[in-house]
């Protein structure tokens, strides 16, 4: 892997397999190089390095990659998209755990350093036979302690903020993980909703065609009697003169 234009191992200076260290950004080459990366974790304990140009995190302690995290898209499939949701949920909250790590590494890192500085500019300074000119530069020395510690403990408030953003990432993502179960369960009752109505509107409709039907035939039935005129009339006297007929010979009988 070619490293960045500019970039260079901090031990032999070379350009490929480049990996930077995300406690103290130490810049190393890979082990297929002269693995002064290696190298580097195994003098300062550093587990994380991140590969330039490769977007990967490799982990020294567990001697293997950690997660690249990909972006994948839903396809509308609800079984699916769970599968989705808790692998990216797993995902984040593994980089989560790893970002804390990396901070607090960071921040035990610089505080070392700052001792480290502070006792050999100690020792130096009380070896010393201070003049005028001395002394002003070991006043200046102090001075630079001095920001130094302001700078590292700005540093661990930052990594505090970090750690309360981290929380409420973590907060945020359980709560939309809520809301879409909410949603999918009230998608599956509305499908339900929507398909006993579309039942019930099948029978009414059904019910409605046989009305309409029966109504047709009976208007038929009076237009044809309507057109027929007088010889309406004869079929309507005609079967009115057989009910007067049945009327007499009940009366006839009761005689």
């Amino acid at each position: 892997m070619q490293g960045r234009e500019g970039g260079e191992c901090g031990e032999c200076g070379g350009r490929k397999s480049l990996w930077v260290c995300l406690t103290c950004g130490f810049l190393g080459c890979g082990r297929y190089e002269s693995a002064h990366s290696l190298s580097h974790y195994k003098k300062t304990g550093h587990p994380w390095s991140f590969e330039l140009g490769g977007g990967r995190v490799w982990d020294y302690g567990r001697d293997g990659f950690r997660h690249k995290i990909r972006l994948g898209r839903c396809e509308g499939k609800v079984e699916e998209g769970r599968r989705v949701g808790k692998k990216n949920e797993e995902v984040r909250e593994e980089f989560q755990g790893m970002l804390e790590s990396v901070l607090e590494g960071q921040r035990v890192w610089g505080e070392q350093e700052v001792e480290r500085v502070e006792r050999g500019l100690v020792k130096e300074l009380r070896g010393r036979d201070w003049s005028g000119e001395e002394e002003e530069e070991r006043r200046r020395l102090k001075e630079s302690i001095e920001r130094m510690e302001v700078e590292e403990k700005e540093m661990s408030s930052k990594v505090s903020k970090l750690r309360s953003t981290s929380i409420l990432v973590r907060e945020k993502s359980q709560k939309l993980l809520l809301e879409q179960k909410s949603y999918s369960s009230s998608i599956k009752s509305l499908r339900e909703t929507a398909s006993k109505e579309k039942e019930d509107l099948k029978v009414r409709v059904g019910e409605l065609e046989l009305q309409v039907e029966e109504l047709t035939n009976f208007i038929g039935m009076q237009r044809k009697i309507e057109s027929s005129g007088a010889g309406g009339g004869d079929v309507l006297g005609t079967i009115g003169g057989e009910e007067d007929k049945k009327v007499k010979r009940k009366g006839k009988k009761k005689k």
